[in-house]
């Protein structure tokens, strides 16, 4: 299965990047594109525009954000007019930090991950890529 990468807001990019792509390594999982956004506008364009090549995107940063650009509530605002609503799942930060989410719909699924490249190899576990 390929995924997209997107980086909203983010920091450590390159590490961020680099743990990710060790936690898929091992599950028949790759990485056909990385994505910048700048602005929630273009989040949900690249995402939009993702959703229609790729079934998985990974969004990473914007979590900890305490301002209206925080990721969780841009996916809020964002999908609350969808029909049917995606089902949402917390993914529990054990490293400590912002906790992840995993939305799906369909066939689709969005991963929405912290900009922490240690808190997302610890959120990143056999039980959330079973649900994929």
């Amino acid at each position: 299965m390929k995924c997209t990468l997107i980086f909203y807001m983010a920091h450590q990019t390159g590490y961020c990047e680099m743990a990710l792509t060790r936690c898929l390594e091992e599950r028949p999982i790759a990485v056909a594109s990385v994505q910048t956004a700048f602005s929630a506008q273009m989040l949900g364009e690249l995402l939009n525009t993702s959703l229609r090549k790729t079934p998985l995107v990974f969004i990473v940063g914007g979590l900890s954000r305490k301002d209206h650009d925080n990721l969780a509530d841009v996916l809020s605002r964002g999908l609350q007019t969808m029909d049917p609503l995606p089902r949402v799942q917390k993914l529990a930060n054990a490293a400590g930090g912002p906790d992840g989410y995993l939305l799906q719909t369909g066939k689709q699924a969005v991963v929405a991950l912290p900009d922490d490249p240690r808190q997302i190899s610890h959120m990143l576990d056999a039980t959330l890529f079973s649900q994929l």
